[in-house]
């Protein structure tokens, strides 16, 4: 029985990703509004309930995206080394992000599509979304200062939100973004990759 409940926990989990997957092709291609549940579920060759049991609308579809580019920028990147983990990690994050853009169907390019487009029942969402990679963000920063690498000064938080700002698109990314995080002119200076050291590395 419990091999049983594992094997459909399994093919649930390869639905979802294979739903995710045309789901980041059609957005890719029509964009976020022009984009339904049956396009998702056509492409996908299943039916209207595999999708009703995988999400609950769109929006839930774009969180879904943005948690596959959690996965692959952050969650996964264990590949440390040297004696400034946290400023190689960072780096890293940074040269994955800037390849994972050239790919028009992959997480990072499709939501930097979502970020784009003015669709306001979204704009709740994506923030929840990625909180996770803010959080994992500022974790990064917090090793990194107490590597002493990153200057102590900063806020871990507020400089997680200042990178995703940087990466994406200040213009892109100020719908999203905390409002308390906004209009420090110092703190988006200051969390640029660069700005972020405490001497150069």
């Amino acid at each position: 029985m419990p091999g049983r409940r594992h094997t459909q926990r399994a093919k649930k989990g390869e639905r979802r990703a294979q739903l995710l997957e045309h789901a980041r092709q059609l957005i890719a291609t029509k964009g976020y509004g022009a984009v339904a549940p049956q396009q998702i579920t056509e492409a996908a060759g299943t039916t209207p309930a595999v999708f009703a049991r995988n999400f609950a609308d769109m929006p839930d579809v774009a969180a879904g995206i943005v948690a596959e580019m959690h996965k692959r920028l952050i969650a996964n990147a264990s590949d440390r080394e040297g004696p400034s983990e946290s400023l190689h990690d960072l780096n890293a994050l940074v040269e994955r992000f800037q390849a994972e853009m050239k790919l028009p169907a992959s997480p990072v390019h499709v939501v930097h599509l979502l970020l784009a487009e003015p669709a306001p029942d979204l704009r709740a969402d994506l923030q929840t979304a990625f909180e996770p990679i803010a959080a994992g963000l500022a974790e990064q920063i917090r090793a990194g200062q107490q590597e002493g690498v990153f200057r102590r000064t900063l806020d871990p938080q507020h400089a997680a939100w200042e990178l995703l700002r940087a990466l994406f698109g200040q213009a892109l990314f100020r719908d999203i973004e905390p409002a308390a995080d906004r209009d420090n002119p110092q703190l988006t200076l200051d969390c640029l990759l660069h700005g972020l050291l405490k001497t150069d590395v």
